[in-house]
């Protein structure tokens, strides 16, 4: 058996079966370190029952719980901001493809090159304007609008978009298309 074996049977509070019992007494005459350990339990376990409690530091309970509140306002800062990074991201990637689209749909592309040049650039700077207003907007509005007012209307935005494909299913079948049903 290991030597940690016995370390726990010195531990034990509930009695051995004989076999467990007598290998210890036989481990205890060969080892001086479980030997030693066995004599000096007992005292250790009534210093640990007979011990003070130890009071915490005056003001451990204010402290703790203004270090939970820290975490919690940090964490739901965090949240707000990967959730307005991730909803802004996903605007600006559909807003961009939609442009793009409308760009090819009515050929707004000039035939000549200057032409092309100046829309360019007046593009540049139309999205560096808007940029710039989505960006102050992204500052502003996470620290205007409490975070559920937030949760809440991504919630409500949610549901809509489930209302909205529960009924196109339920329009689908009606007037029998059934692949959409």
């Amino acid at each position: 058996m290991s030597h940690k074996t016995f370390e726990a049977w010195i531990f034990e509070e509930d009695e051995q079966n004989q076999r467990d019992e007598k290998a210890l007494r036989q481990h205890l005459q060969t080892c001086d370190q479980c030997y030693a350990l066995k004599k000096t339990w007992p005292k250790v376990e009534t210093f640990l029952i007979t011990a003070p409690p130890v009071v915490p530091a005056p003001g451990f309970v204010n402290r703790w719980q203004e270090r939970l509140e820290s975490q919690r306002k940090r964490r739901e800062r965090r949240q707000t901001v990967t959730l307005l990074a991730i909803s802004s991201g996903g605007a600006g990637i559909a807003l961009a493809l939609f442009g793009f689209a409308l760009l090819l749909h009515y050929q707004l592309f000039p035939q000549n090159f200057l032409g092309t040049i100046t829309q360019f650039v007046d593009w540049m700077l139309f999205l560096d304007v808007a940029g710039k207003i989505l960006l102050s907007l992204a500052r502003t509005l996470p620290t205007a609008i409490p975070f559920p007012v937030w949760m809440g209307f991504f919630a409500l935005t949610g549901a809509g978009g489930i209302l909205w494909l529960k009924s196109f299913r339920k329009l689908a079948q009606v007037q029998g298309f059934a692949r959409w049903a």
